[in-house]
């Protein structure tokens, strides 16, 4: 959901935005790649553990890196209304967002909106016959 709506709204906004959101998505793409990894990796092998180490690392900076750079950034560029319009979006397209990283789809917009889809819906065939979506914690109610 990021990459189809935040990242290019950071883009638009920021004149530094393309840096900003090329090395956000090359932090996500990293975290994607490892949780594929670990998903495929069998638990308490050293790939796994090794893997799962890198996640928390890779995670943790690029939270970092959106809290304390790009978000104070973003709020001053961008006006209330436009951030209330991005999380309504976002919200959205949670709803039919893939369940599972797919590390292989390009992290731009466009392959994310077509692409995407038909991940999301491979993702919550699996999920149904797998039973795993009754697992996943419920959203959190609306504010």
């Amino acid at each position: 959901m990021e990459e189809q709506f935040f990242w290019p709204a950071v883009r638009q906004a920021l004149p530094d935005g393309d840096e900003l959101a090329d090395r956000a998505l090359q932090q996500e793409d990293l975290a994607k790649r490892l949780l594929q990894q670990i998903e495929e990796s069998e638990a308490g092998s050293g790939e796994f553990d090794q893997a799962l180490s890198e996640f928390v690392v890779v995670v943790r900076e690029h939270i970092e890196f959106e809290q304390d750079q790009v978000w104070p950034l973003f709020r001053q560029a961008a006006g209330r209304d436009t951030m209330e319009e991005l999380g309504q979006k976002m919200a959205t397209a949670k709803k039919v967002a893939p369940t599972r990283p797919h590390p292989d789809t390009p992290s731009t917009a466009g392959a994310q909106k077509t692409g995407g889809l038909v991940a999301a819906l491979t993702d919550k065939a699996r999920d149904l016959l797998t039973g795993r979506r009754p697992h996943q914690p419920p959203d959190p109610p609306p504010t």
